[in-house]
């Protein structure tokens, strides 16, 4: 949990990075850019499941501190 923050800030730089290879791949072949938009999806995707994860686990340690 100390380290979702960490983790969150290289999944965004890691989500522009990739927007701006995209805007640069702009030229290029559909291939490419189909490519860094799957890239795009799968980081989107990690990014929200690790905040999922993060609120379950604060949402259990309030139900522990509630219950003692």
């Amino acid at each position: 949990m100390k380290y979702y923050r960490q983790i969150q800030a290289l999944l965004i730089l890691a989500f522009i990075t990739l927007i701006c290879l995209w805007i640069s791949g702009c030229n290029s072949n559909r291939e490419k850019i189909n490519s860094i938009t799957y890239q795009i999806t799968i980081i989107s995707g990690i990014q929200m499941s690790l905040a999922s994860a993060v609120e379950r686990q604060m949402f259990e340690e309030y139900v522990k501190r509630k219950a003692v």
